[in-house]
């Protein structure tokens, strides 16, 4: 019913931009521009880091100063936008106390292009956006921003900046209701911190440690965990003494944490039932000099509703209600440390009115915060939405160049590789024409030959029997054109004739220096070729049905006997 107590008050988000501070001083070891000679950089970084030094020291006091040198400074591109951008977020918040403006400038300098590969200023600016989203209640924000600087700081080996925004995802896992994750990762943020603490126990690692283990028992406490608090506030009490120890510590700081301190362990003792210890905490908490201050007023509050000092609570509500008027950020811390505190003391006193003037300023408030955080989420959407579609277009054009030069090389390969195949299947086409043309004059010299053979044999007079046996055959199987016939045997021409067997065999074998069947296909080939030179319209199908052999065995003989196919051939021929 209480709330927390969220330690982004005032002076943490001053603190916060020290941060900013420490990114300059990352970027102003940059390079302005890549043509510029080594004197040049120098007078220019030297110019500027002087010029960061003074805006630093007077965005506080003097902010209007401040804001019309950094516009003078871009305008004359003394310094670079990422650094104004940086420079008008910290001027904002720390000489205005305009958070939402802050965070404006912020988110351009987290869209600017000059750091995307840079990972220094990236966690830097990282940090700095996971404070501000957190301070405004932002807190899917805060967690987006925190996981992603975890990563990059885990990238690059980053212990203080890992426990850094470790906390932060715990604080944010804890505000979206995702209070498991969110002691995890409170482990792991105290884990790291102690790792820190033990190699360099400097002050700002111990009251970030000291913070986080605060945040823990306070988040364990409104649970109504009071046990599990009770027993972490060893650990955090005797962080907060090691504190004491440390060399340079701020003045003041030891006091606040003190008075933090016992504000929340006074809340865990009465819980515990240690009403005692609770009001002997109490007693010292009020005699701290940061309870006493404008800023620590409201610190006592809690405790004192739940101890039922009502009028003590609600004076301090008023004076720290009074106190935000004049502030333009107003968040949760501000909802639940201040206006609720503020309702819970008025309705147990019995001031009805004010109870429901506190009640329906909440409501409002809420909704005024919602409906901002929305604002605020589409403009940054649009930001980096707008830079996004910078960089896709960028990569877009260089892809477009590179694919088109890719295109034009590989059309340019395949109109070589064309014009090379062309010209081998025209060298290899010549070759074949070639050779085509001497195999028919070679099959044209043959015939020839076989003529003369056939009339040479009527001069021999050796062997008359045997040769006019031959001629019978040879002159009846081509008078009748017996070859053409598919189904013409030996046998049927032996019955026609009237003759053995095996002497027809003989005197073929003798004549013309080949068996019965080899001798028939021949004369189907030579045929053949006659059809093919007198009808060069036919088919090659048709020829080879007409000498009575089918298309695949008349392709197979006519390729053994001439070494060409009848295609080449015919085609050559014509």
């Amino acid at each position: 019913m209480y709330g927390i107590i969220r330690n982004i008050t005032i002076n943490n988000i001053i603190r916060c931009m020290a941060v900013f501070f420490a990114i300059f001083l990352v970027v102003s070891c940059e390079n302005t521009e890549e043509n510029d000679s080594a004197a040049n950089k120098a007078d220019r970084i030297k110019e500027e880091n002087q010029m960061v030094a003074y805006i630093n020291k007077i965005c506080r006091t003097k902010p209007d100063e401040a804001l019309d040198l950094l516009d003078k400074a871009e305008m004359s591109h003394k310094m670079r936008t990422v650094k104004v951008n940086l420079l008008r977020a910290m001027t904002y918040v720390d000489g205005y106390y305009d958070i939402n403006k802050g965070l404006e400038y912020a988110m351009k300098a987290y869209n600017a292009p000059s750091i995307k590969n840079d990972t220094l200023p990236q966690i830097t600016i990282a940090r700095m956006l996971t404070a501000l989203n957190y301070a405004l209640s932002r807190f899917s924000q805060a967690c987006s921003m925190a996981t992603e600087g975890s990563a990059l700081a885990y990238a690059v080996g980053d212990k203080e900046a890992i426990a850094y925004f470790y906390q932060f995802i715990a604080f944010t896992k804890y505000e979206l209701g995702d209070h498991g994750e969110a002691y995890r990762y409170f482990d792991r943020s105290i884990k790291l911190y102690k790792q820190l603490t033990d190699e360099q126990p400097h002050w700002v690692y111990v009251s970030d440690m000291f913070a986080v283990q605060l945040k823990e028992i306070q988040y364990l406490n409104d649970e109504g965990r009071h046990r599990e608090a009770l027993a972490k506030t060893a650990d955090c009490k005797a962080t907060l003494k090691r504190l004491a120890t440390c060399p340079d510590l701020a003045d003041g700081l030891h006091d606040k944490f003190t008075a933090q301190y016992l504000s929340v362990a006074c809340c865990v003792l009465y819980n515990t039932g240690n009403k005692d210890k609770a009001e002997d905490g109490y007693r010292r908490m009020m005699a701290t000099q940061y309870v006493k201050s404008d800023l620590g007023q409201n610190t006592p509050a809690i405790y004192q509703v739940l101890s039922g000092r009502y009028k003590e609570a609600l004076e301090r509500a008023q004076k720290e209600d009074a106190s935000y008027k004049d502030k333009d950020t107003v968040n949760t811390l501000f909802i639940d440390e201040v206006l609720s505190n503020g309702l819970a003391a008025s309705q147990q006193l019995g001031y009805h009115n004010r109870a429901n003037s506190y009640y329906n300023r909440i409501l409002s408030l809420k909704d005024s915060l919602y409906l901002r955080n929305q604002k605020q989420t589409a403009m940054e959407l649009s930001e980096i939405y707008e830079s996004r579609d910078k960089d896709i277009q960028l990569v877009e054009k260089d892809a477009v160049i590179k694919r088109n030069r890719m295109f034009l090389v590989m059309a340019v390969i395949i109109i070589v590789l064309a014009l090379a195949a062309i010209a081998a299947i025209i060298r290899y086409n010549r070759i074949i024409q070639k050779k085509n043309k001497a195999v028919v004059r070679n099959i044209e010299e043959k015939l020839q030959l076989i003529q003369i053979a056939n009339h040479s044999r009527t001069d021999n007079k050796d062997d008359a029997a045997d040769r006019e046996l031959f001629e019978r055959i040879d002159n009846t199987i081509r008078e009748k054109q017996l070859f053409l016939q598919a189904d013409f045997t030996r046998d049927t021409l032996c019955q026609m004739l009237n003759i053995n067997k095996t002497q027809c065999s003989s005197v073929i074998k003798a004549y013309a220096n080949c068996s019965f069947p080899s001798y028939i296909n021949r004369l189907r080939l030579n045929h053949a070729i006659e059809l093919m030179k007198r009808y060069p319209q036919y088919s090659i199908e048709a020829i080879a049905n007409d000498c009575g052999m089918e298309r695949a065995n008349f392709h197979r003989r006519f390729i053994e006997e001439f070494g060409i196919t009848p295609s080449e051939f015919k085609k050559t021929k014509l």
